[in-house]
């Protein structure tokens, strides 16, 4: 039986603490809701519009609803199974090539 890897393995969760902990230090009495962004898809392969509709969302979310502070996005590749089925064997970049395409377009948001 193959042992499952620890959710630490694989999200990347420095960044949601570096966001979160201004707020958790702060001696303050606003009253924020806190949220995560999350997006799915193929990202095969991502590009710079899956990158700026989660910074959009995250700047219009924050505009219309004061009281809501954006600590962090993600976005999740579609496994290799269901790319094979819809784009074909061999016809699309693997998962693992594709996580660190979307770690290389995140890195400076």
């Amino acid at each position: 039986i193959k042992e499952m890897p620890s959710i630490a393995d694989h999200t990347p969760l420095a960044k949601l603490n570096n966001n979160l902990a201004p707020y958790l230090l702060k001696d303050t009495k606003d009253d924020y809701t806190f949220a995560i962004l999350l997006t799915t898809g193929s990202l095969n392969p991502i590009h710079l519009g899956h990158v700026d509709v989660m910074e959009s969302a995250k700047i219009e979310i924050e505009k219309t609803y004061k009281n809501i502070k954006v600590i962090a996005g993600f976005m999740s590749p579609s496994h290799d199974g269901y790319l094979s089925g819809k784009f074909g064997e061999n016809k699309f970049i693997e998962s693992k090539y594709r996580i660190k395409m979307v770690e290389m377009a995140t890195s400076h948001s």
